[in-house]
């Protein structure tokens, strides 16, 4: 059963993103720290593509202040 969490763009302090070689693809993974000194995973990506929509929502996110949801 996978668990959700609910955030503000407006707690996100930064975004970071941890590149790993794994079973010979690159793998993209965005964190999230948040005011509070928290840092969430927000998701891994295998495909650039995908990573980078995702980076651009976030990023959308944070600005207006949008509600994001989680999964754990």
């Amino acid at each position: 059963m996978s668990q959700a969490r609910k955030i503000n763009g407006s707690e996100i302090v930064n975004f970071i993103t941890d590149f790993a070689q794994r079973q010979g693809q690159i793998r993209y993974r965005i964190l999230l720290h948040l005011y509070g000194g928290e840092t969430l995973i927000f998701a891994d990506f295998g495909r650039y593509e995908q990573y980078k929509k995702a980076w651009a929502r976030l990023h959308e996110a944070k600005n207006e202040e949008m509600d994001l949801l989680i999964r754990r």
